[in-house]
């Protein structure tokens, strides 16, 4: 501000001197001639006295008005030194003036609006990923470009793993570093716990035995822990509809019950039981064989159509039943068992049997 004031100054004095020195070229005589030009002046005024008396009006023109001159500009204003911290500057621009002073200072130079930028550049942000950060000046007048900017700086990242612990015991890292010279890295030792392996199958105990590499810690290398052991499918018996039945065993591993089951439908030959019977004591005299129910043994072609109440002696073999002898026919009366073996029917049932109950129940294998 100060430097826009002298230069005001310097033009406005400029300006006074150069009228100050065309006002003394025209007054300038010496003191000779001042006095030759009194003594004229007086002997002329006198002849003027003597000749006003019949002197005529004289018609005068006003002297002529001095020109101001011309003065061309071309408007390319340019800053004339730096900006100063208000703001503002001395602008000039080119001029062409027909004579001094033909171009007023305010045509030669003007003080504008400028820039002002002072340098003192401050960090509004942290280092980033890519090693730029924004920093801003104290600004007057300034376009926004001017007031911010983008510069490098150095970006050291966190370390993050890469992979897992190693089987050396080793962890690798690796971290993002730009405009730096700090390593981008590292391995430091870890803990090392691999995954738990099976040695061998599952023991028919019931138990499984496992292993695992262990570095750098004081975590267990081996343990054992209840497994699901099943055993063989065996038959366990055979239905009177050919169905097989087969089970196998269970560990508590497995969950659920120790003894699983399934069945084959015709899966095995059934083989029934015998009752076979006689008119007689001691086996002896009329026979006949049956393998089912027989509700009226007068009746079926399988008792040869015996007649009522003539059975004293049976047997019963084969097969897996119980057998029930009726006084009547169609299961009715009273009954007496028919045990495996052979026997005679008790007395107060000899010659009483009219029908026969066979119940036949699985054959264990």
């Amino acid at each position: 501000m100060i430097t826009v004031v002298f230069v005001l100054i310097v033009l406005s004095l400029s300006s006074i001197f150069a009228y100050l020195a065309l006002s003394n070229k025209k007054d300038k005589k010496t003191p000779e001639i001042k006095e030759v030009a009194k003594s004229s002046e007086k002997t002329q005024e006198d002849e003027d006295t003597s000749l006003t008396a019949n002197a005529q009006p004289i018609e005068t023109e006003p002297p002529e008005e001095e020109e101001p001159g011309t003065c061309e500009t071309t408007g390319d204003w340019a800053m004339s030194g730096e900006c100063q911290a208000d703001g503002t500057a001395i602008f000039t621009q080119t001029y062409k003036e027909s004579k001094p002073g033909a171009c007023s200072s305010n045509d030669k130079a003007r003080v504008k609006p400028c820039c002002y930028q002072k340098g003192d550049w401050t960090d509004t942000t942290g280092c980033n990923e890519k090693g730029r950060k924004t920093q801003k000046q104290t600004t007057i007048n300034c376009a926004e470009n001017f007031k911010t900017r983008e510069v490098n700086c150095p970006y050291v990242g966190p370390w993050s793993k890469t992979g897992g612990c190693g089987l050396d015991g080793r962890q690798h890292f690796i971290r993002n570093v730009i405009n730096s010279v700090e390593p981008k890295q590292k391995t430091a030792s870890c803990s090392y716990v691999g995954p738990w392996n099976r040695s061998g199958g599952c023991g028919t105990d019931g138990k499984q035995a496992y292993n695992r590499i262990v570095i750098n810690s004081n975590q267990p290398t081996s343990k054992i822990e209840n497994c699901c052991h099943m055993g063989n499918w065996k038959n366990k018996e055979c239905h009177p509809n050919n169905t097989l039945r087969q089970f196998r065993t269970r560990t508590k591993g497995c969950g659920g019950p120790s003894v699983e089951t399934k069945d084959i439908p015709n899966g095995c030959r059934y083989h029934k039981c015998r009752v076979q019977t006689w008119k007689h004591s001691n086996f002896r005299g009329h026979t006949w064989a049956i393998s089912d129910s027989v509700s009226n043994v007068r009746h079926d072609d399988r008792s040869r159509r015996s007649k009522h109440d003539e059975v004293t002696s049976y047997k019963v073999w084969g097969g897996n039943c119980n057998a029930t002898a009726y006084e009547h026919a169609d299961y009715r009366g009273r009954t007496v068992p028919m045990y495996y073996g052979g026997r005679n029917v008790p007395g107060w049932f000899n010659d009483k049997l009219s029908s026969i109950r066979i119940n036949h129940y699985p054959i264990k294998l």
